[in-house]
């Protein structure tokens, strides 16, 4: 088992901080958890996708010699000042497409001036899932960002189109680096409804 914690500073190069984590883990034997019916879950990460922020600073740089330096390539979009609203459809090569699951967890991750990402399903134009973020004051910070987790779950169906959509508002002055990933937890494939 790996893991990892990670304090995010993105957006703000001027503070200096500590921080502290803590972690607890509650566990059940093997046995005692297939006498409670449950299985072992798998990780599917689902996420925006944009203008590459690295691509984006690139352009910038080009036009204005003060424009901010991109960082290493990364897997950021870029956010302008503003309004972004990022529908990204689940696409054939993804693990989700085409198949009956069920969602038992889910873990947002949105950077600064995030609001929300959604799992829309695009058959019937209903939302499946949405979290929203809540911002500190001055938007610089999230200081809460959802999950989910429902021992009977979210129902994916394998004739669905579904999409991921992810906004911001962008109350800065200076285009950013953002993402917008759902990482959901299904039942092993191996126990996956076909």
């Amino acid at each position: 088992m790996g893991l990892l914690a990670v304090g995010l500073n993105n957006n703000d190069t001027h503070l200096d901080f500590k921080g502290r984590v803590r972690f607890r883990f509650d566990y059940l034997e093997e046995g005692e958890a297939e006498k409670r019916h449950y299985h072992e879950l798998r990780q599917i990460t689902l996420e925006s996708v944009g203008t590459p922020y690295h691509s984006a600073l690139k352009g910038m740089q080009a036009a204005d010699q003060n424009a901010k330096k991109p960082l290493a390539q990364s897997d950021y979009f870029a956010v302008p000042p503003g309004r972004l609203e990022l529908n990204t459809k689940i696409a054939p090569r993804h693990p989700l497409y085409g198949k009956d699951v069920v969602i038992h967890m889910i873990k947002l991750h949105l950077h600064p001036f995030g609001e929300s990402v959604e799992i829309r399903d695009l058959t019937t134009m209903q939302t499946v899932w949405i979290g929203y973020a809540k911002a500190a004051a001055g938007r610089k910070a999230l200081i809460d960002t959802p999950s989910y987790s429902d021992q009977n779950g979210l129902r994916i169906y394998a004739n669905h189109s579904y999409a991921v959509i992810t906004k911001y508002h962008n109350t800065s002055h200076e285009t950013i680096g953002g993402m917008g990933v759902l990482r959901v937890y299904v039942a092993d494939p191996s126990t996956l409804i076909h």
